[in-house]
């Protein structure tokens, strides 16, 4: 198995950027503050932090302070 992305979700996506870019030292991949997102990571593993506004609905919100892990399957490559 093969872990490439990790999804987490915040309120204030600027509080939690500056934590994992200044205090973690994450590598910022992809700035996208202004739709909602940020990615950090280096090598192949991903993090995305997402922000959940204080206006979304129920079900957006019960998101706030999980995370999301996204796994894959090793493929199998037979000799020749």
């Amino acid at each position: 198995m093969e872990l490439h992305t990790a999804r987490i979700f915040v309120q204030d996506l600027g509080d939690a950027a500056r934590f994992y870019e200044q205090t973690l030292g994450l590598p910022l991949k992809a700035d996208g503050r202004e739709h909602g997102y940020c990615v950090f990571g280096s090598g192949p593993l991903s993090l995305v932090v997402e922000r959940v506004d204080e206006d979304a609905p129920t079900e957006d919100q019960v998101l706030v302070g999980l995370s999301l892990i996204h796994i894959s399957e090793p493929t199998r490559q037979e000799a020749i």
